[in-house]
């Protein structure tokens, strides 16, 4: 058997708080956005629909939090702000970008259960 450190099948694993932290719809979204070139906080707040300012906010102090996105500041007025993909972002984005593809892929197939399940 193979040691591991980590296991997100332990209860008390912190691995669980970052897979959580991690594969929320807005943390998806924002790294995958991040992937194609930096972006500010509105660019961020116009091309995610749907997200509140507060949401984005928390969102990215997450991602930062874990090491997947890097907040750069410019001293110029007013206040400018970037966010990028740290390298473990990148690689971490390389996987959500197949599970992105696949759910965009996969909608007619998946609405089409739904609407099966809804109807029995």
């Amino acid at each position: 058997m193979q040691y591991k450190e980590f296991s997100l099948l332990s209860a008390a694993c912190p691995s669980r708080n970052v897979l959580e932290g991690i594969s929320d719809k807005w943390s998806i979204l924002v790294i995958t956005l991040l992937l194609n070139k930096a972006y500010r906080f509105g660019e961020l707040k116009r091309t995610i629909g749907g997200i509140s300012p507060k949401m984005l906010t928390q969102t990215l102090q997450k991602l930062e939090k874990y090491g997947l996105i890097n907040r750069q500041s410019f001293p110029v007025l007013p206040l400018k702000v970037e966010y990028t993909l740290t390298p473990l972002g990148q690689e971490l984005c390389t996987i959500l970008n197949t599970l992105t593809t696949w759910t965009e892929k996969n909608m007619p197939s998946i609405i089409a259960a739904e609407k099966t399940f809804l109807e029995r």
